[in-house]
């Protein structure tokens, strides 16, 4: 169960942000000012800024989440994945595909295929997208395997990590 500080919260609070509902979630991500969780039930509440429709999630069932800072991207039960808020940088427009995750960074997201190979769409001004994929393409290209198991995280806000990281990781050992 997600519980709020009952009271003893510090720092800024304006848009509820950080004052989540009740209810039992399975699993919560964070974002610029609005928080997404994922219902016992398999659907999605998201609580926070909506200036831009990044807490109107779309209904249905999911199994991963995960917020940006004004958009929110999620997995859904058919592996698609599901964008919603901002789109100026293409960052809530994925790619058709079938999905484990997703990331959603400050206006990129990128998603863990089931195949294990990455996707990434929106923003890449600093190369946060692009830089990751070229590398591994390079690698594969001129020796047609890594030499050891790899897995790309893509989490946060260029340096920002989040308590999805942790529960990803023990998931993918």
């Amino acid at each position: 169960q997600v519980l709020a500080d009952l009271g003893q919260r510090t720092g800024d609070d304006g848009d509820d942000q950080s004052s989540p509902p009740t209810d039992q979630f399975s699993q919560v991500s964070t974002g610029g000012r609005h928080s997404c969780g994922i219902l016992a039930d398999g659907t999605l509440r998201c609580w926070g800024n909506n200036d831009k429709d990044q807490s109107t999630p779309p209904s249905g069932t999911f199994t991963w989440v995960s917020a940006g800072d004004s958009h929110t991207c999620a997995v859904a039960a058919d592996r698609s994945v599901a964008c919603w808020g901002a789109n100026e940088s293409g960052q809530s427009t994925p790619p058709a595909g079938s999905f484990q995750t997703v990331s959603s960074g400050y206006a990129h997201t990128c998603g863990l295929q089931v195949d294990g190979t990455a996707a990434c769409w929106g923003f890449d001004d600093k190369g946060q997208i692009h830089a990751h994929v070229m590398t591994a393409a390079a690698i594969l290209a001129t020796e047609g395997a890594f030499p050891i198991n790899v897995k790309y995280v893509f989490e946060g806000e260029e340096e920002i990590s989040s308590i999805n990281l942790s529960v990803w990781l023990a998931a993918n050992r």
